[in-house]
């Protein structure tokens, strides 16, 4: 069995669903940054939430989501604190 790679680019606050021949398909995920994954379309439904070196990115049956992959998100920022002059 051949390993096929694709390679995505989300903008940030935005939700790429995977081309049609390969969504459920994905066993393996290399984020660069914070993501999450979700198992249907335009980001809904189960899902799970993976940082680069997260357990279970390179093998996705390890966090039960192989081959249930439909569409991706990066991770909303985080809230910064606000200087002292923006209270």
């Amino acid at each position: 069995m051949h390993s096929k790679m694709i390679k995505l680019k989300v903008e940030m606050d935005a939700c790429v669903n995977l081309p049609s021949s390969w969504e459920k398909q994905v066993v393996s995920v290399d984020p660069s940054g914070c993501i999450i994954l979700y198992a249907d379309q335009d980001c809904r439904g189960f899902r799970k939430r993976l940082d680069k070196w997260s357990f279970g990115s390179s093998n996705l049956r390890d966090i039960a989501f192989e081959s249930k992959l439909s569409s991706i998100s990066t991770c909303p920022k985080k809230p910064t604190i606000p200087d002292e002059d923006e209270l």
